[in-house]
């Protein structure tokens, strides 16, 4: 897929550009990294954040508030967890990519060197993503035989399909991916539980049950489906904790659960 035109080329780095006048010099290039996409590790990575850079750079300017159906009707044909649930807004991410990425990038190159090789804080904006994958970028920061870039790549792979998505009893429990929660499942699943912060939605752990049991989420749980049965995914011993002392021990959890999923 070409997600933006063909401007100039680069012969040495097979990189396409295209010019964008609304951001600043160090960010001034969008491009197709031909390379980076052919190669099977970094491809899951780099289509991932061009559909986010793409989404974030189309989606209505407007306030949610004040123009709601505008950005409904958009989320329901962009975003690819409504997509992959036949346009459901109440469609949701079980593993947000962009924690996992963040973790991994400061894991095997920490945060001086992502500014020296991006120009660039780390930062959840489209500024950062396009010169996290710009010329070799994202190749210096997440070598390719670091088995953290290894992990990563398939974690990407196996979170753009279907088995990465739930329905949500209720829209409102999407703010999960605000603090404290930061879409941390375990984190998620224990406050939907009697005494937890979701759990007027459902209003019995009866409830609970079904719903986990309708969107296959029992591999969540080592054993019986109960609040003490979570597993603790980023091996912190807390399953409020989803900020990992190993990233790569969040990664294989991560990957072992949506292929679970994928059966």
């Amino acid at each position: 897929r070409n997600f933006y035109i063909h401007i100039t080329k680069n012969p040495d780095l097979g990189i396409s550009f295209v010019k964008d006048r609304n951001i600043k010099r160090r960010a001034v290039y969008i491009y197709e990294n031909t390379v980076l996409k052919n190669d099977p590790v970094y491809r899951p990575i780099v289509e991932k954040i061009a559909t986010w850079i793409k989404y974030e750079e189309n989606k209505p300017k407007t306030e949610y508030k004040n123009d709601a159906e505008n950005h409904d009707k958009y989320r329901a044909a962009h975003d690819l967890d409504c997509i992959l649930r036949n346009g459901n807004l109440k469609a949701d991410t079980i593993f947000s990519l962009w924690r996992p990425l963040r973790f991994a990038l400061v894991s095997v190159s920490g945060y001086e060197k992502i500014k020296e090789v991006t120009g660039m804080a780390l930062e959840q904006s489209v500024s950062f993503l396009k010169a996290l994958i710009c010329d070799a970028n994202l190749k210096k920061l997440l070598p390719i035989k670091n088995e953290t870039t290894r992990l990563l790549s398939e974690l990407f792979y196996y979170g753009q399909r279907i088995e990465n998505t739930m329905l949500l009893p209720k829209r409102g429990l999407q703010n999960r991916g605000c603090a404290p929660y930061h879409d941390y499942m375990p984190y998620f699943l224990y406050e939907c539980f009697k005494g937890g912060n979701f759990h007027d939605v459902f209003g019995s752990d009866e409830k609970v049950c079904e719903w986990i049991e309708s969107e296959n989420l029992k591999c969540f749980f080592d054993g019986d489906v109960r609040q003490d049965n979570i597993i603790d995914l980023s091996g912190t011993g807390d399953v409020k904790n989803g900020l990992p002392n190993d990233i790569n021990v969040l990664l294989r959890n991560y990957i072992t659960i949506l292929m679970k999923r994928q059966k």
